[in-house]
């Protein structure tokens, strides 16, 4: 079963969350996704990714060029001891509606 950290939604906010905070039309597109298994997945596994900051830059960045932008986003699933089971990698395309 996957799981995702309700402590951890509730201290940082979700990516697609950000835009409208920001007041602007923005598009965000998946463009690649890529995961690697390390271990057998056993129990509860907790998912986090941990690049805030660097959502909020490229979307600033966005915001301030008028340019699209793209930001590759990592999060990794953790067993209950905290063993690496997955990580999962995504390419955002990220853009401004006009």
């Amino acid at each position: 079963m996957f799981k995702v950290a309700k402590d951890h939604i509730e201290r940082h906010e979700c990516s697609r969350a950000k835009p409208y905070k920001l007041n602007q039309k923005i598009s965000m597109l998946v463009i690649k996704n890529e995961a690697q298994f390390t271990k057998k997945a056993k129990g509860r596994i907790t998912f986090r990714c941990t690049q805030g900051l660097d959502i909020d830059k490229v979307l600033q960045t966005t915001i301030e060029s008028g340019a699209g932008q793209t930001i590759t986003l990592t999060a990794e699933g953790r067993d209950e001891v905290g063993d690496i089971v997955a990580t999962f990698s995504f390419l955002w395309s990220i853009k401004q509606k006009i």
